[in-house]
């Protein structure tokens, strides 16, 4: 039975130069695997690209699995901190005003990281690990849900069914869109779908559960 790979950092950088390097090794890699494929890079290559020795980059990761797993990690955790930065904030005259600023932030940053959510696809498929699109949705959710009942908009339990809809919708969408070659929507429709969605699910009721 062949043993299990390892895949955690063997140790996490403390100092600025130690960020700094981990930061350019994450860089290098995203950029890599775009070029040639999560499977076809090797460390030795995501350190040459990085301009730093195999030797440093062994003593943060035991192998290309190990840092896949970190990037996907943060990749996640950024989007949702500002995501929920934004959500808890936001506060304007209507609840149409506060739903446009929210997909128009959320689509902003899907766009603007496109190319990391490609990587970030790829990283997941290689490491067969989709618990990370899974979880994402439910972070999405769970924000989504703590906004509407901060709002008083729904009771708990159809909170948080209404929320769950719109993460599903809203991730999907989006994820499609970066990741297609020939969007069907400009940027301009994308936003306008999904701020419709989200409103015509939060504002109009009934609401359909389907």
């Amino acid at each position: 039975m062949p043993k299990k790979k390892t895949v955690s950092m063997r140790k996490k950088p403390k100092q600025d130069r130690s960020t700094y390097m981990v930061d350019l090794i994450f860089e290098s890699t995203l950029k890599q695997i775009l070029k040639k494929g999560s499977d076809k890079i090797t460390t030795t290559e995501i350190s040459k690209v990085a301009g730093i020795s195999v030797g440093s980059f062994y003593q943060y990761f035991p192998n290309k699995e190990a840092l896949y797993l970190q990037i996907s990690k943060k990749i996640t955790k950024n989007t949702r901190k500002h995501f929920e930065k934004l959500v808890e904030e936001i506060d304007r005259n209507s609840i149409e005003e506060e739903v446009t600023e929210i997909v128009d932030y959320m689509v902003n940053v899907f766009i603007k990281n496109g190319t990391y959510l490609k990587a970030f696809i790829k990283l997941i498929a290689y490491l067969n690990n989709y618990d990370f699109i899974i979880h994402s949705r439910a972070e999405v959710a769970l924000i989504i849900n703590n906004y509407l009942v901060r709002k008083n908009l729904f009771k708990e339990k159809q909170s948080k069914s209404i929320s769950f809809i719109i993460a599903n919708r809203f991730v999907g969408v989006l994820h499609t869109h970066c990741l297609s070659k020939e969007p069907e929507l400009t940027v301009k429709e994308l936003k306008e779908e999904l701020t419709h969605l989200f409103i015509s699910r939060v504002l109009y009721k009934p609401v359909s559960l389907d």
